[in-house]
Order: C-alpha cells, then sequence, then structure tokens
C-alpha cells in the first residue's frame, strides 16, 4: 500500500512539477510509519513476554513519539543557533592537504 501511495503521489505532481522530490519525501514518510509499526510491534512482543497490559505498551510508544516530535527540532534549534563552529588547523580534512589534481582524480575514480 505505501508504495502504491508513493507512485499516486509522485505521478499527481509530475516529473516537471517535481514528482522525483516528491517520492522520495513521501518514501521518507512511509519509512518512518513502517519503522514505528515495526518497533510498536517488538515493544507487543517484549510487553506479552513480560505479562504488560497493550494499552500501557501503545500509550507508552504515543507519549514518546509526541515527545520526540517536539524535542527533537527544540534540540536541533538550540545546537543551531548555539554559534559558529570553528575548526582547528590540527582538524582538517584528510584530502585538504592533497594537491589539487589528486583530489579531482578521486572524485572522478569513486563518482
Amino acid at each position: 500500500m505505501g508504495k502504491l501511495a508513493i507512485f499516486i503521489f509522485a505521478s499527481w505532481a509530475g516529473v516537471q512539477a517535481g514528482g522525483v522530490i516528491t517520492g522520495l519525501v513521501l518514501c521518507g514518510v512511509v519509512l518512518a510509519a513502517c519503522s514505528a509499526g515495526t518497533t510498536l510491534m517488538q515493544d507487543f512482543r517484549t510487553g506479552w513476554i513480560v505479562k504488560s497490559a497493550p494499552r500501557a505498551m501503545f500509550v507508552s510508544q504515543v507519549a514518546g513519539g509526541a515527545a520526540g516530535a517536539l524535542l527533537a527540532p527544540i534540540t536541533f534549534l538550540m545546537f543551531w543557533n548555539s554559534g559558529e563552529v570553528r575548526a582547528l588547523p590540527s582538524l582538517l580534512a584528510p584530502c585538504q592537504c592533497l594537491p589539487r589534481r589528486f583530489t579531482h582524480t578521486l572524485n572522478r575514480t569513486f563518482n
């Protein structure tokens, strides 16, 4: 069902209007929903093994998801607004010290 929804929304947007991006975004949404569903099923199994109430497992999953949805953007903004990150000279990128011609060769080799 998820794959069908991806194709429907991507074709609805059209190639010229960014249908590929729409399909990729919807793919991420479907992936997140599947991940949440599998985690919930694993937690239900663990709850069954330890004789916990299924309703308590579900409520805790919803509360955890809501807390994550609220706290993740706030945490990101705190880190984003904390200031500029300055690179130390001792922490240069590995390819930064190599000659330019060699790095172009690496790019052509691996791309």
